[in-house]
């Protein structure tokens, strides 16, 4: 939509002439569908974040899982190694714990 003209009256006084009723209801209508298509391509935008995020979820709960059953059978894997220590050098483990617990004993007796 173009302005026909534009004329300047003394004292600074503008007189607009705008284009014909057709024009403006054309270009209204214009807008209108314009709007329309702004709004369904945002529902679209929305419902595209929404399927990104539900499957990067998944994927995060997946890689978690995998994690703590790695790290659960690191820790199986460390206590039949203890396990097998102890019962392979019974007497060294117990002298293992009591040096261990008496230089703890040491440095928070420090502090």
């Amino acid at each position: 939509m173009k302005l026909r003209s534009v004329r300047v009256h003394g004292a600074g006084v503008k007189e607009i002439i705008m284009p014909p009723k057709s024009e403006v209801e054309e270009s209204a209508q214009t807008l209108h569908e314009d709007v329309a298509t702004l709004k369904e391509d945002l529902l679209r935008i929305k419902d595209d974040i929404t399927v990104i995020a539900d499957n990067l979820r998944l994927r995060l709960r997946d890689q978690a899982k995998t994690a703590q059953g790695s790290a659960q059978a690191h820790v199986r894997e460390s206590m039949d190694s203890i396990e097998q220590h102890i019962v392979e050098k019974p007497l060294m483990m117990v002298l293992v714990a009591f040096g261990t617990g008496l230089l703890l004993g040491k440095v928070l007796s420090l502090k």
